[in-house]
């Protein structure tokens, strides 16, 4: 591996290279200038407290207070285009030209619109971008719509969206995945822009980080890899942390519920109610040009289903260093540490929270501990040009127990059958540049280095290298164009697959009216094997599973044609058409006249879909109401090595379901509101023939009614929630109900 160190360790030398000479011969003026002024309602020029008021392609910006007065204070001298957003209303733009010491005032006179758009959102190209702007599908879901639903992952209310599928760290996106228990992920999971999978399964991880610490989720529909490299084959999922506030803030959060019991006398495992809760407590502090965040907090969940508890703590801090007029310094950091069960199928049908997977004397509890730290540093160079180094450390140790279950006839001695040890290291420099307001371009490399020490997997290391170009151009006033590639290199030990792709992406916008946007994109993904795939050597449902270090990237090419339009200010629709092919995908199967199962690349497919998403407002600012349709379309296209189709050549993917509905509904009057969520997925048409997973083929459409209500004031909040209301019983995975009825009660102070 000395040639991988080798090469991580120049590559990060070349960054902080680059960055140093940057910054040495920036033409820093000898004063800085300000932008102040206010934001009021166009109809009632009544202040706009919360606004956001943003330099576009600048890491500037500032919220208004409670007279709609904002303060940029700071900046480098020169141009900008002034952007001026709220939820509510359409955004604003104007230019403003800045001198040394001097201080420009602008007035902002925003109209009303009853639906939520002009999000910000910075996924789609790493730059700050209105969500209408850009060329893909992209959902913005900000911290006050996290807080509606109640749920304590992130992964819970992604279920919320059309065309997004989760069972725990398993995620698909227009059906990008079947179900693969979250063994490399197909889906990139980020925070604040950095990649964010564990080292060894390049799985997801949704209570790293506490729903309660994220201020915005971005969901990009589609393949990232020319922006993000591999594991955005089929999107990405970005968390961005909340900021800390200007004042001092203290808030306690709580949580508890309990489980219906089932409705079969067989399924009743267990005669103990059982309960899940959670505590979070914030803390917000500015201290002069240093602000911070913490949440600390701790979940337990009992489970309805045998083995499948959980119960763990968690830490999460971000400290922005404001270190002087050109360079800030953001700090993320988190600690986790959790014992669960393992519960990956039923017994059978007859006893469908029973544990299946498991021998009838023992049970797997499985204890890990995480720890990360992302520092990034924003530094700006001049009015058009600043760059960002960020570095990204993560350690993960877990460890499989087999403990001997309560009542066995027979008491075994505990005992570590596997375990791991995991890092990852990585550096990235990114340089966004603006020679014109019509144009935006960022470039940047990206170094990563994976090591693992296992049981399973022995000793690993892989390093991933590349380097990345976009741009954003507006050729004429409704025309936008963007381009972008990326290089990826994977270097791998000495008798493993060593792969490298380009990426490339093209996209247009085109603003058809004032309130409809045409859009355009084509692109390319793929994704590196994760270290598990590769060497994983163990014994699953008495199934051996062997390594296989030749594994290939996945592949795939996507493209979609989309379009959104707004009616009257109270009613928007989005409309897309999409299509993918992919190539190589890796996929369990097993070793001809062997009870052995390797992962392969033998799958080939291709899916054809369309999605709508409606917004309405039928009650200017009380009711709102919100429907989304994925519908999909797809096809084993797989073939035997002699070139013959496969015996699943031509039938629906495995574990897809074909017709995808959500829909929503909010009432709000003064402090009270409500909400109804409704979600359903077609049954399942194709599963999994080499398990043994007892009735996998007993397959129900799902149907799943979830109620809402409480009140909020200023400080102090209270919700209750009833999930899975008509107590209906579906799968998440083969073999595994979802969550039976539960009732549950939030409280949020602050103080």
């Amino acid at each position: 591996m000395r040639a991988t160190k080798s090469s991580v360790v120049a590559a990060v030398v070349l960054g902080l290279g680059l960055g140093a000479y940057l910054t040495s011969h920036a033409a820093v003026p000898e004063q800085s200038a300000s932008i102040r002024g206010q934001v009021v309602d166009a109809s009632t020029r009544a202040p706009l407290p919360g606004a956001n008021v943003i330099l576009a392609g600048t890491p500037y910006g500032a919220a208004t207070d409670e007279s709609g007065a904002f303060s940029i204070p700071r900046v480098k001298p020169g141009r900008y285009v002034v952007v001026a957003r709220m939820i509510g209303y359409r955004k604003r733009e104007q230019e403003v030209a800045v001198a040394p010491g001097e201080t420009a005032t602008l007035l902002f006179e925003l109209q009303p619109s009853a639906l939520e758009l002009g999000q910000v959102v910075v996924t789609a190209s790493r730059m700050e971008q209105d969500i209408r702007e850009v060329p893909v599908t992209l959902h913005a879901i900000g911290a006050a719509e996290l807080a509606r639903y109640n749920a304590s992952t992130v992964g819970n209310v992604l279920r919320y969206l059309p065309g997004v599928q989760v069972a725990g760290s398993n995620i698909s996106i227009r059906g990008s995945s079947g179900f693969s228990g979250g063994l490399g992920s197909r889906v990139l999971l980020l925070v604040d822009g950095v990649p964010f999978l564990t080292p060894d399964q390049g799985d997801i991880d949704w209570d790293a980080v506490p729903i309660v610490a994220i201020r915005q989720v971005e969901i990009l529909k589609g393949p990232g890899s020319a922006v993000y490299g591999s594991n955005a084959m089929g999107g990405v999922v970005n968390l961005r942390p909340a900021l800390p506030g200007e004042e001092r803030q203290i808030r306690i959060r709580t949580l508890t519920g309990v489980y219906d019991m089932p409705s079969y006398s067989t399924w009743r495992w267990s005669d103990r109610t059982r309960y899940f809760g959670s505590a979070f407590l914030d803390y917000e502090q500015q201290l002069g040009n240093v602000g911070i965040a913490l949440t600390a907090g701790w979940k337990e969940d009992m489970s309805y289903k045998e083995n499948d508890d959980s119960k763990g703590w968690i830490f999460t801090g971000l400290g922005r260093w404001e270190i002087g007029p050109n360079t800030t310094l953001d700090l993320i950091g988190g600690l986790k540490k959790a014992e669960t069960g393992s519960f990956v199928y039923w017994r059978n049908l007859n006893h469908a929270l029973s544990i299946g997977n498991e021998p009838l004397t023992s049970y797997t509890r499985t204890r890990e501990a995480t720890a990360y730290i992302l520092p990034v540093l924003t530094r700006v160079v001049s009015d058009h040009a600043f760059y960002r180094v960020r570095l990204r450390w993560r350690q993960i140790h877990t460890e499989d127990w087999r403990v001997p279950r309560p009542n066995a006839p027979v008491q075994l001695p505990r005992e570590k059958y596997r375990g791991s040890d995991g890092s990852t290291f990585g550096f990235e420099w990114q340089l966004n540049l603006r020679p014109s307001v019509l144009t935006s371009l960022v470039m940047g490399t990206d170094v990563d280095r994976s090591g693992v020490e296992s049981i399973q997997y022995g000793k690993r290391e892989v390093a991933d290298l590349s380097a990345y170009l976009q741009l954003e151009q507006r050729v004429t006033s409704p025309l936008r164009v963007s381009l972008g590639a990326r290089w990826d290199q994977q270097v791998a030990e000495k008798g493993s697959s060593t792969s490298g792709q380009l990426n490339p992406k093209l996209g247009f916008t085109y603003q058809v009216s004032d309130e409809g946007i045409l859009r355009l994109s084509a692109g390319r993904g793929f994704r590196a094997p994760s270290i598990a795939e590769k060497y994983i050597s163990t014994v699953a449902s008495n199934i051996r599973i062997i390594p296989n270090p030749a594994l290939k990237p996945e592949r795939s090419w996507s493209a979609e044609v989309g379009y959104n339009q707004t009616l009257g200010g109270r009613f928007n629709l989005d409309a897309s058409l999409f299509a993918t092919r992919y190539s190589d995908l890796i996929e369990p199967q097993l070793v001809p006249g062997m009870l052995q199962v390797q992962f392969r690349n033998v799958a080939h497919a291709r899916i054809y879909g369309c999605e709508l998403t409606a917004r309405t407002e039928i009650w200017p600012r009380y009711l709102r109401t919100r429907l989304g349709y994925t519908y999909l379309d797809t096809k084993d296209l797989s073939r035997l090595p002699d070139g013959s189709p496969s015996p699943g050549y031509g039938k629906p993917l495995k574990y897809r379901s074909r017709h995808n509905l959500v829909s929503s509904l909010d009432l709000t009057v003064k402090r009270l509101f409500a909400a109804a969520d409704f979600r359903y997925l077609s049954k399942v048409e194709q599963v999994d023939r080499i398990t043994n997973i007892p009735d996998i083929d007993k397959l129900v459409p799902t149907y799943v009614l979830d109620l809402r209500a409480g009140w909020k004031a200023k400080r102090l909040s209270v919700e209750v929630a009833l999930e899975n209301a008509l107590q209906y019983y579906y799968l998440i995975s083969p073999g595994n109900l979802g969550p039976l009825r539960n009732l549950s009660l939030q409280i949020e102070w602050t103080l």
